[in-house]
């Protein structure tokens, strides 16, 4: 797993086999440079499902909600960030 330093903006990492991968982690895309470690492993909760599109863009389900630090709200479909109306700030487009 990289470390929380080696994490490109813009890039969400998948760790453990592509049979059953583990986790998902990347910079929460606020701007406040938080890496987010989110759990794939159906036997916990929460989890979410991370599927890729033909050109290899990552969809997350269901919506990540940050509920400390910048309190954001978002989805990550096709690669590309779509906030939710409930995250308060204005957060940069992606």
């Amino acid at each position: 797993m990289p470390a929380p330093e080696d994490l490109q903006a813009a890039t969400a990492v998948v760790v453990g086999p592509k049979e059953r991968p583990k986790w998902v982690t990347f910079q929460c895309p606020s701007g406040c440079g938080t890496p987010l470690l989110l759990s794939l492993n159906p036997d916990r909760r929460p989890r979410w499902a991370v599927t890729f599109d033909w050109l290899g863009r990552p969809t997350l389900e269901p919506s990540v909600r940050r509920t400390d630090g910048c309190r954001c709200h978002f989805w990550m479909r096709k690669g590309r960030i779509v906030w939710c109306k409930d995250s308060g700030g204005a957060f940069p487009e992606n």
